[in-house]
């Protein structure tokens, strides 16, 4: 295991045990939030994204203080799904995606956001 992938299951288990809203949605999925950087400048009126599941699909709205970042996504073993610009509003097809827990990563200038969410496929 390298040292990346390590230090990324470290984040995915505090990120398990950080006290967090979860939210079950239609499509079999379950939201949750957790600032893993430890920002204060962060408020809970102003996220800095807000991520929803609609068909099969990924939809991230992202806030402008974090459009010049970057959004990673991952699965529980530390393997990156993809990585693009962070924009205003960005959608990805879950269609291929396995049955599993999922995190999106949004690095910003304010620091990084992270948002968990349990896929599981149709059919």
């Amino acid at each position: 295991m390298n040292i990346q992938k390590l230090i990324f299951s470290t984040l995915v288990l505090a990120s398990l045990n950080a006290s967090a809203n979860s939210i079950y949605n239609r499509n079999n999925s379950i939201l949750s939030t957790t600032n893993i950087s430890g920002n204060p400048t962060l408020s809970p009126d102003k996220e800095p994204f807000v991520l929803s599941i609609r068909q099969s699909r990924l939809h991230l709205e992202v806030s402008e203080d974090y459009n010049s970042g970057t959004i990673t996504m991952f699965d529980i073993l530390g393997n990156k799904i993809f990585e693009v610009a962070a924009n205003e509003h960005f959608e990805y097809s879950l269609v291929s995606i396995k049955t599993g827990l999922y995190f999106i990563v949004l690095k910003g200038p304010k620091g990084n956001y992270t948002r968990k969410f349990l896929h599981k496929q149709e059919g």
